[in-house]
């Protein structure tokens, strides 16, 4: 198990990595598509805060339903 954490700590860093390398390529050739893609994670970002209160509020709903 400890193998698979540090396997997957790495491919982090190198992921992690290379959207810095990417961002910084598109920072400097072509700024509008940078502006694109941030609000792409911008988007996605809303919709994983959305989801994750989905998932709250239904956790809630099963604690008072088994209470």
């Amino acid at each position: 198990m400890k193998r698979f954490v540090k396997v997957l700590l790495v491919l982090l860093v190198v992921g992690f990595a290379g959207l810095a390398v990417t961002g910084t390529v598109l920072a400097y050739t072509n700024p509008e598509l940078l502006q694109v893609i941030e609000k792409i994670a911008e988007y996605g970002l809303k919709g994983l805060e959305e989801y994750f209160k989905f998932l709250l509020d239904l956790f809630k709903e099963a604690i008072n339903t088994m209470a």
